[in-house]
């Protein structure tokens, strides 16, 4: 843990300090090393929270966006109590979770706290959770701007552009748009390139974050995500996945399966929610 209890005060760890554990006032000892998060730490024979994982730096830059009051805050209902990660300003639990979790760990945090969220450290299977962006694209052509055509007048092709992002060309020359559609397409992400007469729509971060700014921008995505943690399928609560970039990706359909929808979250966004 990031806090113990000094002279009834939260205090972070230091060399050479001692502290009290914030659960049940056992001792802990200040671990301040060169590699590691400086934290408190219990002695091996100790018992304390068996919900709490080690310290990392991750679990750290995610606590110090709240304030100490929020932070490791101890939790008591029906007889039990249990250090929660961070509670928001409005009462909301929120569990920073890095390690591997199993289905019953899930059901019982859930259980104990009613009203949380996770969010969950997703950086070491990045590579394998892809975002179908073509397909949410057509998805929103057909919804949101109302175009209707056989496949063999849609042309979408993709290209890299020099910093590595994929780009997405919809050619619609062939077409005959309202101002209204275009307006449309403007509002998921398209612009028209007059040299290439054609709309344009990139598939990157900066384009994603700039939709989710919008208002009305909580576009549904699709994702295909492999070798999937089967284990978040039990989670009744909201999964917020954090691949260490300026936004969140809320699941809100799928969890723990190979496919499913969400939408990004920027996370000054969900900060100024929350805290």
């Amino acid at each position: 843990m990031l806090y113990g209890i000094i002279n009834g005060e939260k205090k972070r760890a230091k060399p050479k300090l001692k502290a009290a554990c914030p659960l049940y006032g056992t001792e802990l000892t200040a671990k301040c090393g060169a590699i590691k998060v400086w934290h408190w730490a219990h002695r091996a024979e100790a018992f304390c929270d068996e919900w709490t994982e080690g310290e990392t730096k991750w679990h750290k830059n995610w606590k110090d966006c709240f304030g100490i009051g929020q932070v490791e805050v101890v939790v008591k209902k029906r007889f039990k109590k249990h250090i929660a990660d961070i509670v928001a300003k409005n009462g909301v639990v929120i569990e920073v979770q890095h390690s591997p979790i199993s289905p019953q760990m899930i059901e019982a945090r859930e259980d104990f706290y009613g009203r949380m969220i996770w969010i969950v450290d997703a950086r070491s299977f990045k590579e394998n959770f892809n975002v179908r962006f073509q397909a949410f694209v057509l998805k929103q052509l057909k919804e949101k701007v109302h175009l209707r055509w056989k496949n063999k007048d849609t042309v979408i092709e993709t290209a890299l552009d020099e910093e590595g992002f994929e780009w997405l060309y919809f050619d619609c020359s062939h077409l005959q748009l309202g101002e209204a559609q275009k307006d449309d397409l403007t509002k998921i992400g398209f612009f028209y390139n007059s040299s290439l007469k054609c709309w344009k729509a990139e598939h990157s971060e900066k384009r994603f974050r700039y939709l989710n700014y919008l208002q009305t921008g909580l576009f549904y995505i699709p994702f295909e995500w492999k070798w999937a943690r089967p284990s978040w399928q039990f989670a009744q609560k909201p999964v917020f996945l954090d691949f260490h970039k300026k936004y969140l990706f809320y699941v809100t359909d799928g969890t723990g399966k190979r496919e499913g929808l969400g939408y990004f979250v920027a996370k000054e966004r969900f900060l100024r929610r929350y805290r």
